[in-house]
């Protein structure tokens, strides 16, 4: 089935899908499909595909075989086909039994191609309650990718190699001046994310356009040069389809790790970013709860009669803590490892921040 959606003149390609129920009988199903999905169109394949991915889409069965499963994982493998991201139930398929005899699978799956998630890749899949059938209905809604708010600031370590690297970190640390030490240290690193998240933003932000900007530019080189060989025009034309490939996937992650949708406490289900938001902080703050206007006191008989560390144990816990023992600590971190919330890593203490 073809049909444009929206304002895009793009033509989007779908296929229903209905997987028999033997190995031998879907072999036809993933040839069948390897065959459509080669197209550059967007594409989008959903339906019931009768067949497990990996143990986690079966419960209260056998145990997952290879030969159920290794079909479906080479046809994904050929397909480059992503799933979408799903909410709501985990299992899309039940047995209609109770108790221990239930059992429940997922097998109802939502796949697309790169082409799609180049323009879709915000789409999600939500699997609904079973009604009358003993399949989850699926419900999803096809908007444009869009993106809202900023994302965290994530220290990257090729940014040391920068010759204004240690400049720009010894400024942000110097330009803080405080009395009390831990206040210090939090500001002095508050101000170094804020001048990194700049210099991060400026060199390397928006990489994708500049790829296809410097692309650009050298196939114009090219053409100048009558820079046509055959060999050079496949290699360039290879190039393109994994820059492309790459970005996708960078995309698809993104919104894998996005919060689309929640439900409250009431079974409302919420879509807007600030609804989410505020839903959110307001779990979180119902989490904490809310001061008390008074403590009880401690019952010492209580906390006599219990359990007790030894003397020696006592003057481990208030020992000072030595330099080599810090730095010992910390060498034992990966570079790749958050310290703080700010996104800072150790790499930053290796790299001479004060």
């Amino acid at each position: 089935m073809e049909k444009c959606l929206g304002e895009s003149s793009s033509r989007t390609h779908s296929e229903a899908v209905y997987g028999l129920h033997t190995i031998l009988d879907r072999k036809s199903l993933w040839s069948g499909l390897l065959g459509h999905v080669q197209s550059q169109e967007l594409m989008i394949i959903i339906g019931d595909y009768n067949v497990i991915f990996s143990s986690n889409d079966r419960a209260n069965w056998t145990l997952v075989t290879d030969a159920e499963t290794v079909d479906f994982e080479d046809f994904l493998l050929q397909s480059s086909l992503i799933e979408v991201k799903s909410i709501g139930l985990f299992y899309s398929q039940s047995n209609s039994s109770v108790g221990s005899e239930r059992v429940v699978r997922k097998i109802d799956k939502t796949f697309v191609n790169h082409a799609w998630l180049t323009m879709y890749a915000g789409v999600v899949m939500q699997y609904l309650a079973l009604g009358i059938s003993d399949h989850s209905p699926l419900k999803s809604a096809l908007q444009a990718d869009s993106q809202q708010g900023g994302r965290p600031f994530k220290f990257m370590n090729i940014m040391i190699d920068r010759v204004d690297f240690l400049d720009t970190v010894d400024k942000s640390w110097s330009s803080v001046n405080k009395i009390y030490k831990p206040q210090s240290v939090w500001l002095k690193l508050k101000a170094a994310k804020k001048d990194l998240k700049m210099m991060h933003t400026h060199k390397f932000g928006k990489a994708h356009d500049k790829v296809e900007y410097l692309r650009q530019k050298l196939s114009n080189l090219q053409s100048q040069s009558d820079f046509n060989s055959n060999r050079e025009a496949q290699s360039n034309a290879k190039g393109d389809a994994n820059s492309k490939f790459f970005f996708t996937i960078i995309k698809a992650r993104h919104a894998q790790n996005s919060i689309d949708m929640l439900t409250d406490d009431n079974g409302r289900l919420i879509t807007g970013a600030q609804e989410i938001k505020e839903e959110i902080l307001a779990f979180y703050k119902k989490l904490l709860g809310s001061k008390a206007p008074s403590l009880s006191g401690i019952d010492l008989n209580v906390v006599r009669a219990g359990k007790s560390i030894s003397m020696q144990a006592r003057e481990s816990l208030v020992r000072d803590v030595t330099h080599d023992e810090i730095e010992k600590a910390l060498a034992g971190i990966g570079n790749d490892k958050v310290l703080d919330w700010m996104g800072l890593t150790y790499f930053l203490r290796k790299a001479g921040l004060p």
